[in-house]
C-alpha cells in the first residue's frame, strides 16, 4: 500500500494550531500575574482603609473620654456638688 500524499496546506494548519496555543498560553501566563497583581493591590488598600478607620475610632473614643472626664472635674467642683460633700462628711462625723 501506498501513502496517500497529504496536502501541504495541513502542514501550515498545524502549524498555526501550534502557534496559537502557544500564544494563547503565554497571554493566560501573563493575564494571571496581573490578576495576582490586582488581588495583592486590593488587599493592600482594604488594610489601609482598614487602619484609617480604626484611627479615627480610637482618636473619636479619646476626645469622649476627655470631655467626659472635664465633664466630671466640671460636676465635682460645682457649688452643690461641694455643699452635699460638706453634708455628707459632718453626718459620718456626729
Amino acid at each position: 500500500m501506498a501513502e496517500e500524499k497529504k496536502e501541504p496546506w495541513l502542514n501550515y494548519l498545524a502549524l498555526s494550531t501550534v502557534i496559537f496555543a502557544v500564544c494563547a498560553t503565554l497571554a493566560t501566563l501573563k493575564g494571571g500575574g496581573y490578576s495576582t497583581r490586582s488581588v495583592l493591590n486590593q488587599t493592600q488598600a482594604s488594610d489601609q482603609w482598614a487602619f484609617y478607620q480604626a484611627k479615627s475610632i480610637k482618636e473619636n473614643l479619646y476626645q469622649l473620654q476627655s470631655e467626659k472626664i472635664q465633664l466630671e472635674a466640671k460636676l465635682d467642683s460645682s457649688p452643690a456638688k461641694a455643699a452635699a460633700r460638706k453634708r455628707s462628711t459632718a453626718t459620718t462625723r456626729r
